[in-house]
């Protein structure tokens, strides 16, 4: 099972499997992950910055004020710090893979001209691609922020309503190595997708924002 060295694995790996953070208000720093210049990870009342240090963080946040930890002073302050350009804020769920291989609703394609799949491939390395037999769905497979097994689907929408994206949902726990954290991150205006995700057995257990190397750049896939 793949993993990675940077001491935020172990937080997430932790999280996928229940154990948070203390809500003790807490701000830790971390080095920028390898993907990304920097990344905003929120637990209830604990926080993980990466990419910039205290001296970026404190003059945009005020003590004792949540709310700041995503709000648009901090993300201003470190897209000034490191050039980069803030990522959508999105909601964190976790699962457990399976490693049952891949369904029969499922086959594995080399390659696909697909948004959904170019923007999943310019910033997770390992990205397998599935698509459904009737070419109605597409599922991402792929190593994310700091190693972790990410998913990413879109369903075509003559197909949507049918129950396509929880089952390409619940796939992709198949495809992931047994008991592997799997990860998923869904804007939380996404309402949608955020019933798909819980309903295929994911359970939120945070909220993150990351940061793109160049500004041109967009990191949400």
């Amino acid at each position: 099972m793949p993993s990675s060295d940077h001491p935020l694995a172990s937080r997430l790996a932790a999280a996928a499997a229940g154990e948070y953070p203390d809500p003790d208000g807490s701000v830790e720093f971390f080095a920028a992950p390898d993907t990304v210049a920097a990344a905003l990870v929120v637990f209830a009342a604990h926080l993980h910055v990466c990419g910039v240090d205290h001296d970026v963080f404190a003059p945009a946040v005020r003590p004792g004020n949540f709310s700041d930890w995503t709000g648009p002073r901090l993300l201003g302050a470190i897209e000034r710090a490191t050039g980069a350009r803030a990522g959508t804020l999105d909601a964190l769920l976790a699962a457990t893979g399976r490693g049952r291989g891949v369904p029969s609703l499922l086959r594995e394609v080399d390659a696909l001209d697909h948004p959904r799949v170019l923007r999943a491939r310019r910033y997770r390395p390992s990205v397998r691609v599935f698509t459904t037999n009737d070419d109605a769905g597409v599922l991402i497979v792929g190593r994310g922020l700091v190693g972790r097994c990410e998913i990413a689907y879109e369903v075509e929408p003559v197909a949507r309503g049918s129950g396509l994206g929880r089952r390409l949902v619940d796939a992709a726990l198949d495809i992931a190595e047994d008991g592997e954290p799997v990860w998923a991150q869904v804007a939380p205006a996404n309402a949608p997708s955020l019933r798909v995700a819980l309903g295929a057995g994911f359970l939120a257990v945070g909220a993150e924002i990351l940061f793109a190397r160049h500004p041109d750049d967009d990191v949400s896939a």
